[in-house]
């Protein structure tokens, strides 16, 4: 079930902590918050944002105009692959606001599950052309598979303001952003990757194009799993066969033969009978004439 917007609010030393859950659309409280936030350092929490409609964009927007137009500097983190789908698709979604973080998507087709990467934008800054940091399936170790097209999934990365987290921030910040699990439904693991993969690890060329599967996450099929065909006797050799046996030309060939010189010999038979017995008629006939 799509959780509805609600969201958690707090102030400490000046900086606000704001985390914004489940869905923004028509139906959300920004203008509320917006009252509550006033100048200084505000970061947003995008973790658990699962959908964001075109009315939701327009308030999203908006509302971030409000807010910074009142002196917020605004930081996001740990935006959700819904918000990355959106700043990729409304060019002021972010405003003047700083990315800090983002998720990833990745799919196990081994065991048929779901992972999200949290990446920091920094690590792939300046990166000419981005791709998806190797991830490893937590039940089964295999190498997963990105669940996006790499190229239109990292576009954001050249387009939009990206940066490290202020140095005012105390010690424990993220506590501040804290969502208790009753408030979203969002189930997917969560993992966090500080920083990229060296080229060395990269997955090969072949396994990396968008809509391919690593080598080692394709599943295995085990051979028992595959149906039998009923088995066959070789009469001559007496081993069995997996596949029926058909009888090949050459010894259709020898088959048709032997039934073709047994014909032949059963009328050269009847024809020898025929003709003594047409000769024994024949001296039968002679001596009856010359008795008479």
């Amino acid at each position: 079930m799509n959780q509805k917007f609600n969201y958690t609010l707090k102030v400490k030393e000046n900086i606000t902590y704001l985390s914004v859950i489940g869905i923004i659309d028509e139906d959300n409280n920004l203008q509320e918050i917006a009252e509550r936030i006033g100048a200084g350092t505000v970061i947003i929490n995008l973790n658990h944002i699962e959908r964001i409609n075109s009315c939701g964009v327009r308030d999203w927007v908006n509302w971030l105009s409000s807010i910074e137009e009142k002196g917020a500097k605004v930081v996001l983190v740990e935006c959700s692959p819904a918000i990355v789908a959106q700043i990729n698709l409304v060019n002021n979604f972010t405003g003047n606001a700083t990315v800090q973080s983002f998720y990833a998507p990745y799919f196990c087709a081994t065991c048929d599950k779901e992972k999200v990467l949290l990446i920091e934008s920094t690590t792939m800054q300046n990166v000419e052309n981005p791709s998806a940091p190797i991830s490893r399936c937590d039940e089964c170790d295999g190498v997963m598979e990105f669940d996006d097209m790499e190229e239109s999934y990292f576009a954001f990365l050249k387009t939009t303001t990206l940066g490290p987290l202020p140095d005012e921030l105390p010690e424990g910040w993220e506590e501040f952003l804290a969502v208790e699990s009753s408030m979203t439904s969002d189930k997917r693991v969560r993992t966090r990757e500080r920083t990229l993969r060296s080229k060395h690890s990269q997955p090969a060329i072949s396994s990396s194009l968008p809509g391919s599967l690593p080598m080692s996450s394709l599943p295995s099929l085990p051979t028992s799993s595959l149906p039998s065909l009923p088995g066959t006797k070789d009469s001559n050799s007496g081993t069995f066969s997996s596949l029926p046996s058909f009888p090949s030309k050459e010894a259709g060939g020898k088959e048709n033969a032997v039934a073709g010189g047994g014909k032949n010999k059963q009328q050269t038979i009847i024809l020898g009978m025929v003709a003594a017995l047409f000769v024994i008629v024949l001296v039968i006939l002679v001596f009856l004439i010359s008795k008479s």
